[in-house]
């Protein structure tokens, strides 16, 4: 049994550059999702290692993290089937980790998950965007662009999983 992260049906595109995630009206992917673990290891190792972003409320990992986790006893019980055969345990624990991304996927999508420090300027109702900045700042000011860039994407774009 074994589920696939990196299957195309798993992934979300999400724009990595402000300029895009500030038109598209989506969050930015940018960094590695710092968690307090993290920031406490920079700190006692004297190290940086992404300056692209800064500690936010609720890690990304940790969020997933505990989403999984509170699955275990679902799991558990799955395996444990005797009556069960092993392809149907794996399709049924395929689909509890499936619906498991799909919540993940709408918290992205309505901010309830914050992926960067400044994840609600991107949110549709936001005037800041990318506040023509190329870098992760906590600038307030507005995108001058009105949150159009011309590129050849649709505004509001919907997050969706898959090709």
């Amino acid at each position: 049994m074994g589920y696939e992260i990196d299957s195309l049906l798993n992934l979300v595109l999400l724009p990595c550059e402000l300029e895009d995630a500030c038109h598209m009206r989506v969050q930015l992917h940018r960094g590695d999702h710092k968690t307090p673990d993290l920031r406490r290891w920079e700190l006692e190792n004297g190290i940086t290692i992404d300056e692209e972003d800064d500690y936010h409320e609720v890690p990304y990992h940790d969020y997933v993290a505990t989403a999984v986790a509170a699955q275990k006893i679902q799991v558990r019980r799955i395996c444990d089937k005797d009556d069960t055969s092993r392809e149907k345990k794996s399709k049924l624990i395929q689909a509890l980790l499936n619906n498991i991304s799909r919540k993940i996927l709408k918290d992205i999508e309505t901010y309830e998950l914050s992926l960067t420090s400044i994840a609600k300027n991107f949110h549709y109702t936001s005037t800041i965007g990318c506040a023509d900045l190329k870098k992760v700042s906590t600038s307030k000011k507005n995108c001058s662009q009105h949150r159009n860039h011309n590129i050849k994407l649709s505004k509001n774009y919907s997050l969706i999983a898959g090709l």
